[in-house]
């Protein structure tokens, strides 16, 4: 483990994490639901950024991944909030918004592997 590649984590994950407040803020203010859609959406999309990022960088640069994948995708998707949002709501939302969160967020990691392939062979 070397000091620059936990540099590269950190400071993904410090503005991955400042990301997810702001737009998850800014969701919930808007669309207030049933559902937590700011975390929702928030985790579908960071789903989909590290399909993306893991199939387009694949081996080829290390910095990039540690960065992008492990600490900006880390930082701003939480498994944590995704709980803590369910666990506040009734039985038949809170297996809905686990469910949806579930689907969504294995579609969008496909998709974004699926995008990642065809920009690679452009």
């Amino acid at each position: 483990m070397k000091l620059l590649d936990c540099g590269l984590v950190g400071l993904g994950s410090a503005l991955g994490g400042v990301l997810r407040y702001v737009l998850g803020s800014a969701m919930t203010q808007r669309w207030p639901a049933t559902l937590p859609l700011g975390t929702l959406i928030v985790n579908v999309s960071g789903c989909f950024l590290l399909g993306l990022v893991a199939t387009t960088l694949g081996n080829k640069s290390e910095s990039l991944r540690l960065f992008l994948g492990v600490g900006f995708c880390g930082g701003y998707t939480t498994f944590s909030t995704l709980m803590q949002d369910t666990a506040k709501l009734k039985p038949g939302p809170a297996t809905g918004n686990i469910a949806l969160s579930l689907a969504l967020g294995l579609l969008a990691v496909w998709l974004g592997g699926k995008l990642g392939s065809y920009l690679g062979t452009r």
